[in-house]
């Protein structure tokens, strides 16, 4: 049975001592490094933003060419169903037909 390693770590006395020290892993990105921890937290900085886009709308790309809306979607559809034939010639139509979540 295994126990925990009495302070202060072997690793850190190996690092004390000129040897490596333990890696380290960002858990945003599970890239590792090989710092230390403690060095990777004297240097750590606020994390950046991040952005998330949950919606991509794509009806003016050419993957509105490879992609068929369900039958009833269609049917529903009140763009191609509804709008003034006169304004969708003129451009004058909302652009949001196909997006992907």
């Amino acid at each position: 049975r295994r126990s925990l390693p009495a302070a202060p770590h072997r690793s850190r006395r190996r690092r004390d001592r000129g040897g490596r020290g333990g890696g380290v892993v960002a858990s945003s990105s599970s890239s590792a490094s090989s710092s230390s921890f403690s060095s990777s937290n004297e240097k750590q900085r606020p994390p950046p933003r991040v952005l998330n886009q949950i919606s991509l709308e794509f009806s003016r790309t050419p993957l509105r060419d490879l992609v068929s809306s369900p039958r009833f979607v269609r049917d529903l559809d009140w763009i191609d169903g509804c709008w003034p034939e006169s304004l969708t010639a003129a451009g004058d139509y909302p652009r949001v037909q196909y997006y992907c979540l």
